[in-house]
């Protein structure tokens, strides 16, 4: 078995286990044991699915010379990097949710300006080549990457800010699993692999859903959210929470 066989074959296995796991935080008791360590599986697939997939992806750009299947890879590189990103975001969200101030932390930063810039040079290419997957598809990269600056660069304005960014985060992701399934199985169905239907299909159910559970929380933290702490001494000079700095953060989930 070739290299980029073996990187297949990992792909696909660790896709399957986050399919299979992702519904288990979803039910789970929020912050339960069960919860946790569901959604630390969860993660760690995810993680591999788009490591894996970034470099398939990468590998096919540098090999391949038909430009469909060049543009083919390009947008799959792109999808690798969203979802990874997603998935960064709903642990650092956690990690982070003490903070009072800004949080200027290079790998948060570096991780949604990549995903706003990848949105573009997509939209881009979808421009160019006349392809309305990736125009549609280079929105959420855009939208996704400007509110994930703007959620690191301004203080927190409720104290349950990490609660909805971290089940956005990670529905969203599970959202990108649920895809990937959609797309593999397309052809049994007898629709194309890369058509609107197949690959808008799961974010036109999970994203009204997303919104609703978001509504639910709300409404039931609204008696005790209120407003975020005020900014400490280290909050305004700068000083930001990192990854190890909480006392007993909770591992991640989806919630």
């Amino acid at each position: 078995m070739s290299l980029v066989e073996m990187a297949r074959a990992v792909h696909i296995v660790a896709g399957s286990i986050a399919l299979t796991v992702m519904w288990v935080p979803m039910l789970a008791a929020k912050g339960g044991r069960l919860h946790r360590r569901a959604g630390l599986v969860f993660v760690g697939a995810m993680a591999v699915v788009s490591s894996s997939g970034v470099g398939l992806s990468v590998y096919r750009l540098l090999t391949e010379t038909r430009p469909g299947v060049r543009l083919a890879s390009a947008f799959l590189l792109y999808v690798s990097i969203l979802t990874g990103a997603g998935a960064l975001k709903g642990v650092r969200v956690l990690r982070t949710k003490r903070r009072t101030g800004p949080n200027r932390n290079p790998v948060d930063l570096a991780a949604a300006g990549l995903v706003l810039v990848s949105g573009a040079a997509m939209g881009l290419a979808g421009l160019w080549f006349g392809q309305p997957l990736l125009l549609t598809f280079s929105l959420i990269g855009i939208a996704g990457g400007v509110t994930d600056l703007k959620y690191w660069l301004r203080s927190p304005d409720t104290r349950m800010h990490w609660w909805f960014e971290h089940m956005a985060d990670m529905l969203g992701t599970g959202i990108a699993a649920l895809t990937a399934f959609a797309v593999v199985n397309s052809p049994r169905l007898g629709l194309p692999s890369f058509s609107l239907l197949v690959w808008l299909g799961p974010s036109l159910v999970g994203v009204p859903a997303i919104v609703v559970w978001s509504r639910h929380y709300r409404r039931r933290f609204a008696g005790r959210a209120g407003p975020a702490a005020p900014v400490s001494a280290a909050a305004r000079t700068g000083g930001v929470t990192r990854v190890g700095e909480t006392s007993r953060t909770r591992p991640v989930g989806s919630s």
